[in-house]
């Protein structure tokens, strides 16, 4: 679970990536192992986040190994509206796109380093993010 706010929206990442969103205490098992709360740590040099802004949507990419053994398994963008998730697989490209409004922070899950946090404020816009165009 990711507590992210005082109304404690979770995000529980499966063996295999079953999405599970929700809010309040769970207790979230698969295939009978009980899975445990995630914590997460903020974005940092071995797993830099880069986001630019493209007209109404955030494009998220990670500069990250996608081998089978190593790979990003998940972007998730998460707003007072709800929780936006792109699942990413083993050989593909990390980067995904999410709807801008109102997203407050941004997660990735790496499968062998655990999961990842970049917070984003909306004083006068995102400042977290630069704009451009690809």
């Amino acid at each position: 679970m990711i507590d992210t706010t005082k109304a404690s929206k979770t995000i529980l990442p499966g063996p295999v990536m079953n999405r599970i969103c929700a809010t309040g205490e769970a207790v979230i098992s698969c295939c009978g192992i009980v899975l445990p709360p995630l914590t997460y740590e903020p974005a940092d040099e071995s797993h830099p986040i880069h986001t630019e802004i493209i007209e109404d949507e955030i494009y998220l990419s990670m500069n990250h190994p996608m081998t089978k053994e190593h790979y990003i398994s998940f972007f998730a963008a998460m707003s007072d509206q709800g929780v936006q998730i792109v699942k990413l697989y083993p050989e593909g490209s990390a980067e995904a796109r999410f709807r801008r409004s109102r997203v407050s922070s941004l997660y990735t899950y790496c499968n062998r380093h655990g999961l990842f946090r970049l917070p984003l404020f909306r004083t006068g816009g995102m400042p977290a993010l630069r704009t451009g165009k690809k």
